[in-house]
């Protein structure tokens, strides 16, 4: 069977390396583009059957195939088997593969009928970048390859990874990569066409508005999986590897506001093609630091070969792009300098502000490497040092944001009133004083004099007055793409809301025999014992704490410490937590003294943390709505537009929510069961958000 997958994705490099090759030949090359886009096709599917028979050697327990001895052991639950398909180095390399080939497919079949003269361009770039992966996946991160060890279980997937967002997460973010190859692509063919004007613009705005949601996405799942499973009681600590997956995010929002800019006013058209090429170049140098070995990280795929390989295809890309925009530097200049008072100026400065600001990260964290090299010595770069530059900077962008709702396009009619500055002024300085007053001026050190926290709401307070207003007259003109970017920006002040939050983070921690207890922010925690339970997979051990808060209300909250039998050496932390609007209470068990019954206790009161997950749920959700086309809208919402519901429609939107959470059950077990309810909750709770928002605009 692993044979036959090696085969079947050799198939799939012959046929990407045929479209590209039948693309750049020389002569009537739209005679031969029927041909390139049915190779492109079978291509993919070649892919996904390469990536099914990894998923059935996974579940068939094959341990004479590396991968699968080192992925996957007996104990594991199906759902975790089918997850160790991406949960490794070369299995994520495989299912990226995969998605490249789906992005090259759709754009193929896209360009049938848009774009038609860079068609051969961009279809040869797509199917260069899907030849690159797979040839990486057969030739050096194969996960066909045999096993030397003979044996009769393998060694199961790593103990962290054995969670229910790693079901979802790594998917979405390898969608948000693979998708920004598009734009990547479509701008080197308006380069090398001499076509730099805005149709292609427009053309791949549903692709890039879906590589930047499922990248938001994919950010957000990360940031839940590392908040419920690491242990140490935040969400984003600056990893490296967190790093690499923001880096394209930001400059992918600037793509996107910047082809809205091009799309709409015939502006930015250097922007966007710089924008589209370091975005995609941010993503090729994310897995390089991710599968090179240069740095430490939980998330980084130890013993990867492909990281040189990387680095050379993104200079390659860089040289590319350098080159052809030289040559055509006479059509991407702009016509005329932008008024500092309009929005053109504020869409320029928003794109250097996010451009910088992902330079900044990307250096910061190679800034040990950097300093090995340089001195001999690796400087530290702490969490702190991030937070000290990028928390002025994202609060000068979420200013930004809300400026941009109030100035008027350069040469229109519409001036800003004192009327527009004031009331957000007053708001924002309103909001300002009281959280000062309230906080006492203290920040996350407890020190006077700290104005960041009132300075910070203040801020956050001015720029969602103005994207409320700008959001109300989106929604009373029934423009949808304006209504689904005013949904996103704000979700982003929510999102700022939450980080906020972190200036008056309170932790506590200690030692505790049975009886003994301690006190945060009013809670007082007491240490109730320990408690085993064993079954086949693995020992948890868990500590049971009476948490009281100041009304005299006690409940018991568990968190534990998870040994699996597989990996005894690497013990996982299952925290508790205990969540309200205002805070959340988080219990993390550490080490624990079985001989006299003592267990290290860690307990942080977190604020403000679910405004995070509403932020990123709404900046989603946000761009659902600006993705969807208007007619469809329409049609999705209004009852009387739709067909009349049959006994059979009934049945079949019963039985597929029912269908989804049972097969989730079956190969996750309750947990993975849960998530997906949620997911499908969450889609209805939209779905009625979305039909009240039509019935407004209707009225």
């Amino acid at each position: 069977m692993a044979q036959f997958g090696n085969t079947i994705l050799f198939v799939a490099m012959i046929l990407t390396a045929l479209s590209s090759l039948l693309c750049l030949l020389p002569g009537r090359r739209e005679r031969r583009l029927a041909t390139v886009r049915h190779l492109l096709y079978g291509a993919a599917v070649a892919t996904a059957i390469g990536v099914v028979v990894l998923a059935f050697l996974l579940v068939s327990h094959d341990y004479r195939v590396e991968y699968v001895r080192t992925g996957a052991d007996r104990t594991m639950r199906t759902g975790f088997l089918l997850t160790a398909v991406w949960g490794g180095q070369q299995g994520s390399l495989l299912f990226w593969a995969l998605l490249q080939t789906i992005a090259s497919a759709a754009v193929a079949a896209f360009t049938a009928r848009r774009s038609a003269g860079l068609a051969p361009h961009v279809m040869a770039v797509m199917g260069i970048f899907s030849l690159f992966f797979l040839a990486l996946v057969l030739f050096l991160s194969n996960p066909f390859a045999p096993s030397a060890v003979v044996s009769p279980d393998g060694i199961g997937m790593n103990p962290l990874l054995r969670n229910a967002w790693m079901a979802i997460h790594p998917p979405a973010l390898f969608a948000g990569f693979a998708g920004f190859s598009i734009p990547a692509a479509f701008a080197i063919a308006a380069l090398a066409a001499d076509r730099v004007d805005d149709g292609w613009v427009g053309d791949i705005r549903p692709f890039v508005l879906v590589a930047f949601g499922c990248l938001s996405a994919g950010n957000l799942l990360g940031m839940v999986w590392a908040y419920e499973e690491l242990g140490w009681g935040g969400y984003w600590g600056w990893d490296p590897v967190e790093n690499a997956s923001l880096m394209p995010w930001l400059t992918g929002t600037a793509l996107v506001h910047s082809m809205l800019a091009q799309q709409g006013r015939g502006i930015l058209k250097g922007w966007t093609i710089l924008l589209a090429a370091v975005t995609w170049l941010f993503v090729i140098f994310g897995t390089f630091l991710t599968r090179s070995g240069v740095i430490q990280s939980v998330h980084a795929f130890s013993g990867a070969r492909t990281g040189p390989y990387f680095l050379a295809a993104m200079a390659a890309c860089a040289v590319a792009f350098g080159v052809l925009s030289f040559r055509r530097r006479a059509s991407l200049a702009s016509s005329a300098a932008a008024d500092l008072r309009s929005k053109e100026w504020m869409f320029e400065f928003t794109n250097l502000l996010f451009l910088l600001a992902a330079l900044f990260v990307g250096i910061a964290t190679l800034w040990p490497l950097i300093t090995q090299l340089w001195k001999g010595e690796q400087a530290s770069v702490t969490p702190s040092f991030f937070n000290r530059w990028m928390v002025p900077v994202g609060l000068l962008i979420a200013a930004v944001m809300g400026l941009c709702s109030l100035f008027p396009w350069q040469g229109a009619q519409k001036q800003v009133t004192l009327r527009a500055w004031l009331v957000p002024a007053i708001i924002g300085l309103s909001a300002g004083v009281l959280t000062g007053l309230l906080g006492g001026f203290k920040g996350a050190s407890g020190s006077s004099g700290t104005f960041a926290p009132a300075v910070s709401a203040g801020l956050l307070a001015f720029t969602a007055s103005i994207l409320a207003v700008a959001f109300r007259r989106s929604l009373l003109a029934g423009n949808r793409r304006r209504m689904g970017g005013q949904i996103v920006h704000l979700a982003v002040v929510l999102l700022f809301v939450g980080f906020t939050g972190a200036g008056w983070t309170q932790e506590v921690q200690g030692t505790l025999s049975p009886g003994e207890f301690l006190s945060v922010g009013g809670t007082r925690v007491t240490f109730m014992g320990l408690r085993t339970d064993v079954n086949f997979r693995r020992e948890a051990v868990h500590a049971d704490l009476e948490v009281a808060d100041e009304e005299g209300h006690s409940r018991v909250l568990s968190p534990a410490r998870l040994y699996y039998h597989s990996h005894p050496g690497q013990p996982t932390s299952e925290v508790a937590i205990d969540s309200s609007v205002g805070r959340d209470l988080f219990f993390a068990l550490g080490e624990i003294d079985f001989e006299n019954g003592r267990a290290f206790i860690k307990v942080i009161r977190n604020p403000l943390v679910l405004f995070v997950w509403l932020g990123g749920a709404l900046m989603v959700m946000g761009i659902v709505v600006a993705l969807i086309p208007a007619g469809s809208l329409l049609r999705l919402l209004d009852p009387d537009a739709t067909r009349q519901r049959t006994r059979r429609m009934v049945l079949v939107r019963m039985l597929v929510p029912i269908g989804v959470c049972g097969f989730a059950a079956f190969a996750g077990g309750a947990a993975l069961a849960l998530v997906a309810a949620g997911a499908l909750l969450l889609v209805g709770l939209s779905y009625l958000l979305l039909r009240a928002l039509n019935a407004a605009m209707e009225k």
